[in-house]
């Protein structure tokens, strides 16, 4: 009986596709297998921290890092709530907070900040929340300064 063994040749220096990394940094050596993850590595070189927490002044380079911290921060809020502890106290008043983004928060009552101002009229706001509440009904197709007093949710002061 005659066997006859086939053996491959292979190429050692070939990289299996899996494992290539055809997406190069224009800063570094780096190389990386996606597009995505390679935008992340440039964020390192860039400084870029897109997401930024709306509890305090944290920013991330990822998404989910931000997630990962917003859990964390809204688990020891939740902690706190229940628990009835409320560390965080006013320095203008007797009040005080189960969080330090509500004592900030509450802060600004007392110093008239209102940080988040609205891009298309003069109107500005203590929380970002209540800015895009502000903003979502007005298109950016138009001047919601335009908007009749009478159909505006918000209205616009000295209208």
């Amino acid at each position: 009986m005659d066997i006859s063994v086939v053996t491959l040749e292979s190429d050692h220096t070939s990289v299996p596709p899996a494992q290539q990394q055809p997406y190069k940094c224009s800063h570094c050596s780096k190389s990386c297998s996606t597009r995505y993850n390679l935008k992340i590595h440039i964020r390192t070189h860039t400084g870029e921290r897109p997401h930024k927490c709306s509890h305090c002044s944290k920013s991330f380079v990822q998404s989910s890092h931000l997630n990962n911290h917003t859990r964390y921060w809204q688990l020891n809020a939740h902690i706190l709530a229940h628990a009835g502890e409320q560390p965080y106290k006013c320095s203008h008043c007797s009040k005080s907070f189960s969080t330090r983004y509500n004592l900030k928060i509450h802060i600004r009552t007392h110093t008239g900040e209102r940080p988040h101002k609205c891009s298309h009229c003069s109107k500005s706001f203590v929380q970002s929340g209540h800015l895009n509440n502000h903003t979502r009904y007005f298109t950016l197709e138009s001047d919601h300064t335009s908007v009749p007093p009478a159909q505006r949710r918000f209205p616009i002061k000295g209208s």
